[in-house]
């Protein structure tokens, strides 16, 4: 189990060892990005993806195609949502083009995760373009590499991070057979970890995660910053054609600030929460880090163990907090050990590049 999953790296390791695996993380983002990469995908599913991708790419291309509208609600005070405000301009005829080609999409052609995978790779090939739009790029058609048309570029990025996406699932699909076919895909949840139960069956051997860093990162944030710009377009009529599994897809982006609660709530030491509150915050880590590390031992069966990896911040010794938090739940500490920076050191005393310190901690259940 990864009560972090994040991207759902653990999930993906554990079931190509043949492991039963358990995901949990609170944003939805998380849970998106993991449901597709733990994806068991038929080669048939693929195959209806590939060439869904392929037809929408080439309607971008022509501009022959007519994008159904988009009936997006407005909330109590008449603020319309909207779906373009985070989306770059030139991926619009694209994110246009695959609407357009999955509003005839039947449900009897292709199930619903196919649907999702569609709108999951087009927002991969929009979140690479834009962590690569603040290089500078020579200018010409015959030195950028591409045909100096950037609808057209577009669109063959989004079939070449496909096709990319259907290799590794095929590749991950084939390891995992190699245990057991018929093993269920990983179980991921999308809620607060401090919530979560699992009945005495279905208890688990080990826990491997890298937990969160105090006031470091704003999970949630980045969550809702990426589903703005994701490009995909889910009315509710889509989603009663094609039931959809993440919360990523079935938000509609709103107009204001007014997200839903789940894209708010639950995150445990976040950057925002330090700034604040800085006075209370460790505090506050503490309990939080108390009441997820009872989780785990819960959910671990007698003898089980759990290695966490986690840095410091906050002025917070998290090996420390993790350890007491440990003992208060009956786990035994079985070993450790701190990566810290300790050289390159300049003139001047000051640290060049200076690294976090970061811990790992092996837990075990008596």
């Amino acid at each position: 189990m990864d009560p972090f999953m994040g991207g759902g790296t653990t999930l993906i390791v554990g079931q190509t060892k043949g492991r039963r695996a358990i995901g949990v993380d609170v944003s939805p983002l998380s849970c998106f990005v993991s449901t597709h990469r733990n994806w068991r995908a038929s080669s048939a599913s693929l195959d209806a993806l590939s060439a869904l991708v392929s037809d929408a790419a080439d309607m971008a291309k022509t501009g022959e195609f007519s994008a159904p509208p988009v009936a997006v609600p407005s909330d109590d005070d008449g603020v319309v949502s909207s779906e373009d405000s985070g989306v770059p301009k030139p991926w619009r005829p694209m994110r246009d083009a695959l609407r357009a080609r999955l509003a005839n999409v039947s449900a009897s052609e292709v199930d619903a995760r196919v649907f999702e995978a569609a709108w999951f790779c087009l927002s991969v090939a929009v979140q690479r373009t834009q962590k690569s739009s603040n290089k500078r790029r020579p200018k010409g058609k015959g030195k950028s590499g591409g045909s100096g048309n950037i609808v057209s570029d577009n669109a063959d990025k989004f079939v070449k991070i496909t096709d990319e996406y259907v290799k590794r699932v095929l590749e991950f699909q084939a390891v995992c057979n190699q245990h057991d076919p018929a093993a269920p895909e990983a179980s991921i949840h999308n809620m607060d970890i401090r919530q979560f139960k699992l009945k005495d069956e279905d208890k688990v051997d080990a826990v491997l995660t890298s937990c969160v860093y105090p006031g470091v990162y704003d999970y949630q944030s980045f969550a809702r910053k990426v589903r703005a710009g994701s490009g995909a377009v889910v009315t509710r009529s889509d989603a009663e054609a094609q039931p959809l599994s993440s919360t990523f897809l079935t938000t509609t982006v709103p107009g204001d600030r007014h997200w839903p609660k789940e894209w708010l709530e639950g995150e445990i030491g976040s950057r925002k929460a330090l700034r604040s509150d800085p006075y209370s915050f460790k505090e506050t880590w503490q309990r939080d880090t108390d009441a997820w590390v009872a989780v785990v031992a819960d959910c671990l069966k007698s003898g089980g163990r759990a290695a966490i990896m986690v840095g410091d911040g906050a002025n917070i010794n998290t090996r420390t907090s993790i350890i007491e938090a440990g003992a208060k739940s009956g786990l035994i500490e079985l070993a450790g050990c701190t990566m810290k920076h300790v050289g390159g050191t300049l003139s001047d005393g000051s640290i060049y590049n200076q690294a976090r310190t970061e811990h790992l901690i092996l837990l075990q259940k008596p």
